[in-house]
């Protein structure tokens, strides 16, 4: 009976927006964003073998339509990291399936790591492990304190077993992307300042980190299949911010894609996603920008009542193919 009604409502088995950020393979990852070139082949094979590959453009126009959207699966992408033209693009061409790439239009020079991948580098992947390190930082009024302590080599890696079990320094780089993540852009690059100054290593680049820049997102718009999408210009916690610098940050990321790539531009995202991220004025703030559609980053499925400025996505991880086909069944 419930299955019926839900049949009616419109609820039910629905349509599925996968979230992806990087294709690439990393030593260190913290934040599990990262699905190897082989396994994204093997992702992307279940999806085609499976199920039905369509743009997201298309999952919404069903399901606004009123449409079946069962089995049919959109993939996107959020931040823009290079490793999206140089290792996604080609074999989502090469099997023939569409994405949605969502771009922090800040990054496009592809100079400046994102703060959690900087964070990283300082922590976890370059620091020495012959010595201790504190750090102090005003937050919210209050004096916090951490000593980054010695560790070996073998702990500085990263898994899904670390994920639930991390090591000390692991903690530390957690709750320090805790407290950079809410800040407006300005007070987050005076903390990272902050932070970066009780390091005594020099800064380097890490091509593997890096974002794309202005004529490689303009290579990855022409390519077929391919839409590009806002996220934001220098990816804050949105709800943190007065409504006007939402507005501002929303809109000028739309402008500059639009200039660059010579597109309109259509959808955005949210950044972070979770509905702690973003608020009803968010929501109306791209609504006034003009967007079509907006997704976040929890868990759902697509169907004819699914509101469209918050589109439900399932985070993918580094999963072989049957765990990604078994994950994917149940999202």
């Amino acid at each position: 009976m419930l299955k019926k009604v839900f049949k009616r409502l419109g609820i039910g088995s629905g349509g599925k927006v996968l979230l992806y950020h990087r294709v690439a393979e990393l030593a260190c990852d913290p934040q599990l964003l990262a699905v190897n070139r082989q396994r994204f082949r093997e992702q992307l094979q279940v999806i085609k073998n499976d199920w039905i590959p369509v743009s997201l453009g298309e999952l919404l126009q069903r399901a606004r339509d009123g449409k079946d959207t069962n089995r049919c699966v959109a993939i996107t992408f959020d931040d823009g990291y290079a490793d999206n033209l140089l290792n996604a693009a080609p074999l989502l061409s090469e099997l023939g399936i569409p994405a949605t790439i969502y771009v922090s239009t800040g990054f496009l020079h592809g100079e400046q790591e994102f703060f959690w991948d900087q964070l990283n580098r300082l922590i976890i992947d370059e620091l020495p492990d012959h010595r201790d390190l504190n750090i102090e930082l005003q937050s919210n009024g209050i004096s916090r304190q951490w000593t980054i302590p010695l560790c070996g080599v073998s702990e500085l890696s990263w898994d899904v077993t670390l994920a639930e079990a991390p090591t000390a320094r692991h903690e530390v780089y957690r709750q320090l992307c805790g407290i950079v993540k809410v800040l407006p852009a300005n007070e987050r690059t005076e903390t990272l300042s902050k932070i970066f100054s009780k390091f005594p290593q020099q800064a380097r680049q890490r091509p593997e980190y890096r974002t794309m820049d202005t004529e490689e997102l303009q290579t990855l718009s022409n390519i077929d299949g391919i839409e590009i999408g806002a996220h934001t210009q220098t990816h804050p916690t949105l709800s943190c911010l007065p409504v006007e610098e939402q507005q501002r940050e929303i809109e000028l990321s739309r402008k500059v894609l639009q200039e660059v790539t010579g597109c309109e531009i259509h959808t955005f995202s949210y950044p972070f996603g979770t509905k702690a991220d973003y608020s009803p004025a968010t929501i109306a703030a791209v609504q006034r920008a003009g967007f079509k559609s907006t997704c976040s980053n929890y868990s759902g499925q697509v169907h004819r009542r699914c509101s469209h400025f918050e589109v439900p996505r399932n985070l993918v991880r580094n999963w072989d193919a049957a765990t990604f086909a078994r994950r994917l069944s149940s999202f």
